[in-house]
């Protein structure tokens, strides 16, 4: 199914703070000069983490479209009908993509008619449970019936997070900020985009601490 997305805010936190960071290169919390660069290495290592692990950590409001609602496909063929109905349910289900879905705001699609309509959330079922997580029809209801094809006419606005939202709530595990750290050190002592010196990855460095929380998904 054609989709794009795309995050509309940034989390209200970091996982690891400008303290911490300020810790762990061993640098004094009276020295500010470097605060909005070791900020932005903050911020950089973060998202360098949530790419390899295919999961967002704190929540943020995202927006993925679609140019149209899942087809029912063709169901596989035998009599086991556990296969037949998990076939079923896969056709209709939008997947999001990465792990971490918190919630569905809104679904929006351009009407038959041409205007915009936004589907009542009584008629679809959000599963935040599974990774990744899934949209569906509510039991008795159907995706609408699109005429037109129009390519991005589908808007659905949901949050993605899968460890609070960094402020009320930090449920984000410690190997996670250890590894966000150990890239704020590399950031901080290589500011180049070359070295002529032959780097080497540290046992238990950083793919080894995301490893565990790492999302293996298409998408």
């Amino acid at each position: 199914m054609p989709l794009s997305y795309r995050e509309l805010t940034q989390p209200a936190a970091e996982p690891v703070t400008l303290a911490m960071a300020k810790q762990q290169l061993v640098i004094d919390n009276t020295f500010t000069a470097d605060d909005t660069l070791i900020t932005l290495y903050i911020v950089a290592a973060r998202q360098y983490c949530e790419r390899v692990m295919q999961r967002y950590i704190f929540t943020r409001s995202m927006l993925m479209t679609l140019d149209y609602f899942p087809l029912l496909s063709e169901c596989v063929s035998g009599a086991d009908q556990y296969a037949y109905v998990s076939s079923y349910i896969r056709s209709l289900s939008i997947i999001v993509p990465k792990a971490g879905l918190a919630s569905v705001q809104s679904i929006k699609y351009t009407g038959n008619d041409g205007t915009p309509v936004t589907l009542p959330a009584s008629t679809y079922v959000v599963d935040t449970v599974s990774e990744p997580g899934r949209i569906m029809p509510a039991p008795g209801c159907v995706w609408p019936y699109q005429q037109n094809y129009i390519p991005g006419q589908v808007q659905i606005t949901y949050t993605m997070g899968t460890y609070g939202d960094g402020v009320n709530a930090d449920n984000c595990p410690t190997d996670i900020k250890l590894a966000i750290l150990l890239l704020v050190s590399h950031f901080y002592a290589h500011r180049e985009a070359t070295t002529e010196a032959s780097l080497t990855n540290i046992p238990l460095g950083v793919d080894s601490l995301l490893a565990p929380h790492t999302f293996d998904t298409v998408y």
